[in-house]
């Protein structure tokens, strides 16, 4: 286990401080992507880790962006584990080394540390509960991470008073409801917190328990194969959208065009907030049209801008893969991108990869209709649950990867990711990588993704850009990341 290998690679600050530059990934995945349960069982061993090395954590060197990702993991540990002492020391040491936090977790800050009685809890309701929704809009990829912290505020309360003073935890309840039915903080205020927060736990750990069981199911959100459809080629046909993209130009533009048209008239900011930021996993058809209507200009922008570095599609055996590939709003870019460049080119499969159905449907028809030749396959799967079978590759042919709004993602193993790509796409690869710049701790997780591939001899980095809001078109941001590698 991770928590084994800090503990015996933190003697000193140099041995963790290599630890740490060796092994970012890896430690990533076990304490943020890991599952709540699993973390849960490993609750004392972090205690005790955390305590008994903190004055190697205060030596290291916090202008290495690396060591300020491992504090923001062990403070997002201790904040979901309920751990005061822990969170507490690492808090004020992000504070003194000028480490830049996440609104989530200066919210968690305020019922964490500082408190002295419930009437603290409850004077703090509305700076919490903006704090949270600031982190919503500007940062976090996940709604549930919010809720789960939502819960966790409560959860507090209720632990330390409902056993002897319950008239303070129904009040505090009550409090926190009548806040959450303001406008600003709607998405917050879910069926699921509304129920939990109006019901009357007469036994004090039937109560505890109920709480653990949905703070749990925020932060265990796991597929099964059942979940996936396991056809080989899934693609939408015979739909009114697909008869109307028939009429249309094969352009970016033209696509986006044609949804603006079908969506103003249902235009709805319940679809809208349905999408969480652009991260949920889609359902339904208006979601589909929500998505492309509010971020696609965005991202063919942004994909259109990065694929303009790319001076070596001087082959005509290139296999695509677009990793969550959404709509396929990476792969019609790039076939728009080749079709304008003067020299032919031509495209020998396009993979799409893509844990929503109906999503992945139309994916395939986006890109049906911008190449009625390429071999399309699909796969029905979220970044986890692939494997190397899942794939059918050749060394001789250039593997262009599309990794769009993905990688800076916390729902998925990094490490497995990567292991994948190094055992299943053996050759000439190049990697397109375009994200929104959020903050420091998602950009570095897409510069680990990067650095895993920097030992081959052959890398190249081919474009490098962080641009955050006003340094780039209109008020949007980008992460670009564009290099090539042979993988032997």
């Amino acid at each position: 286990m991770m928590i084994n290998k800090l503990n015996n690679s933190s003697s000193n600050q140099q041995e963790l401080q290599g630890f740490i530059e060796q092994n970012s990934i890896e430690i990533y995945d076990s304490l943020i992507v890991q599952s709540h349960n699993k973390l849960t069982q490993q609750r004392q061993a972090f205690e005790r880790f955390i305590l008994s090395k903190y004055r190697v954590f205060q030596l290291l060197d916090y202008s290495d962006q690396k060591n300020k990702s491992f504090l923001y993991v062990l403070l997002n540990v201790s904040e979901r584990l309920g751990m005061h002492s822990q969170f507490e020391q690492l808090y004020f040491l992000a504070k003194r080394e000028n480490v830049e936090l996440t609104n989530r977790l200066e919210a968690a800050s305020a019922f964490l540390t500082n408190i002295i009685e419930v009437n603290d809890y409850s004077s703090r309701i509305d700076s919490i509960l903006s704090l949270l929704i600031s982190s919503y809009l500007n940062e976090e990829n996940s709604l549930n991470e919010l809720l789960a912290t939502l819960l966790h505020f409560y959860l507090e309360v209720y632990k330390n008073f409902a056993d002897y003073n319950y008239q303070a935890v129904h009040d505090f309840s009550d409090l926190l409801l009548s806040s959450l039915k303001k406008e600003e903080y709607e998405v917050l205020n879910t069926s699921e917190v509304q129920s939990l927060l109006k019901a009357s736990f007469l036994d004090y750990n039937f109560g505890y328990s109920r709480i653990i069981t949905i703070l749990d199911s925020y932060l265990d959100i796991m597929y099964s194969p059942e979940d996936f459809n396991q056809s080989h080629f899934l693609i939408e046909s015979e739909t009114d959208y697909a008869k109307a993209l028939e009429g249309i130009e094969v352009e970016c533009s033209s696509l986006y065009d044609l949804v603006y048209e079908l969506y103003v008239g249902i235009k709805d900011d319940s679809i809208y907030r349905s999408l969480e930021r652009g991260v949920k996993v889609l359902t339904y058809e208006q979601q589909l049209l929500a998505y492309l209507f509010s971020y696609g200009r965005m991202h063919f922008a942004k994909l259109h801008a990065a694929l303009q570095c790319i001076d070596r599609f001087d082959s005509n055996n290139i296999d695509v893969i677009d990793w969550g590939c959404g709509q396929a709003l990476a792969t019609i870019s790039l076939l728009e991108d080749i079709k304008n460049k003067p020299q032919y080119i031509a495209i020998n499969s396009v993979t799409l990869i893509e844990p929503s159905e109906i999503a992945l449907k139309r994916a395939a028809l986006h890109t049906r209709k911008f190449d009625e030749r390429t071999r399309i396959r699909t796969i029905n799967k979220d970044l986890d649950s692939i494997k190397t079978e899942d794939f059918i590759t050749q060394t001789y042919t250039l593997k262009v990867h599309l990794f769009s709004n993905i990688l800076d993602i916390d729902l998925f193993s990094m490490s497995k990711l990567i292991e994948n790509i190094k055992l299943g796409f053996k050759g000439e690869n190049i990697f397109v990588c375009v994200s929104p710049y959020i903050n420091e701790y998602k950009t570095q997780r897409v510069d680990d993704f990067v650095e895993a591939f920097e030992k081959y001899p052959s890398f190249q980095l081919i474009e490098k850009q962080n641009q955050k809001p006003g340094q780039w078109e209109k008020r949007w941001t980008r992460v670009v990341r564009v290099f090539s590698v042979t993988i032997r």
